[in-house]
């Protein structure tokens, strides 16, 4: 190791920084921590992305704030969870899926409209393929092979309660798709 390598790291052991080094250079040695931890915080790897520069950014108009002797990695995570709270509390709140058996929605003529009245099995078909690869061939298993949770089991080397679990997953999944598409419906006007 180098004399400089060696210094680096007597100035940065373990997250802590022991003063000798700008605060912009300890800053950069944390940003593979900070990017594992913002892609935990989001799975879009471009709000993750985006998450990482607004925490960036925040650390370095507060880095008097910093002091030396401390875990940066751990003030900067604090900093980048109180940026995704502060982001998520802004954000507009999601439509709230309504249960399908409530829902009532009017065509062109006025006419009340149930949702298996719109909706199509290309609706369906979509909604499925929204789900990630296990839960749609555990669905395509069970829904559409009629393979008991157990043959199921079998087939994809896992336990009865993971098949159970992943049925249960999937269709809270396609309900909230299917609702949000009737929300959505072209042609239609949403009464609740």
């Amino acid at each position: 190791m180098g004399t400089a390598t060696t210094e680096m790291a007597s100035s940065y052991c373990g997250g802590v920084a022991t003063g000798g080094d700008r605060f912009e250079d300890l800053l950069l040695r944390v940003v593979p921590d900070l990017k594992r931890h913002a892609r935990r915080l989001h799975r879009d790897p471009g709000a993750a992305d985006d998450l990482l520069q607004d925490t960036l950014e925040r650390a370095l108009r507060n880095a008097e704030r910093f002091r030396p002797g401390t875990n940066l990695t751990a003030w900067a995570k604090r900093m980048m969870t109180n940026v995704f709270v502060d982001g998520w509390r802004r954000s507009p709140p999601l439509p709230t899926p309504q249960d399908p058996e409530t829902l009532v929605v009017a065509d062109a003529a006025g006419d009340e409209l149930r949702p298996w009245q719109i909706l199509t099995d290309h609706d369906l078909e979509r909604a499925l393929e929204q789900l990630s690869q296990r839960l749609r061939e555990t669905v395509d298993l069970v829904w559409r092979r009629g393979m008991s949770g157990r043959e199921a089991a079998a087939t994809l080397g896992v336990d009865v309660g993971t098949i159970a679990s992943r049925l249960f997953r999937a269709r809270q999944q396609v309900r909230r798709t299917l609702t949000l598409m009737l929300a959505r419906h072209d042609r239609s006007s949403v009464a609740w």
